[in-house]
């Protein structure tokens, strides 16, 4: 995984608000991405709100199939609700747990959020006990039809 340090305005997918002081990672050489029934699911993006990002890299990789094993069972609906870019921020600190998902400012369809807690929730709280530091990421997707 190669850290890129960003020095450009970048906007939540979740809900617009300005990704400032953010590093961006970048999956060197490969595309976290997966297909059902012409459906492409394809992480475009993480944002890591932490200094000591690189820590986490694995942490981060994780997290990002989890999610996106979540929604690629909902890839056919986000797409025809023209939910295409779907943006997920995951929150972790020593007494605190938290996601919120979002696709350009709009919110994900109530059904998908127990799908969501399901690998989010206990996947985070395995990973909490061994980081007692904060940090935060966002994770951008595109559903693309093919």
């Amino acid at each position: 995984m190669q850290l890129i340090h960003c020095h450009f305005r970048v906007f939540s997918v979740v809900d617009g608000i300005r990704l400032s002081d953010t590093l961006h990672y970048s999956f060197a050489g490969q595309h976290i991405e997966k297909a059902k029934d012409r459906e492409l699911l394809r992480l475009l993006d993480v944002y890591v709100f932490s200094e000591s990002a690189q820590r986490f890299s694995t942490m981060i990789q994780k997290i990002a199939f989890a999610i996106e094993n979540a929604l690629m069972n909902f890839a056919s609906e986000l797409r025809s609700a023209g939910l295409t870019l779907i943006g997920v921020r995951v929150c972790v600190a020593p007494d605190l747990i938290e996601y919120k998902c979002g696709s350009c400012g709009k919110p994900l369809p109530d059904a998908m959020l127990p799908a969501m807690d399901d690998v989010l929730i206990p996947l985070l709280q395995m990973k909490l006990g061994e980081h007692c530091s904060t940090w935060s990421a966002e994770f951008v997707f595109a559903v693309i039809h093919v």
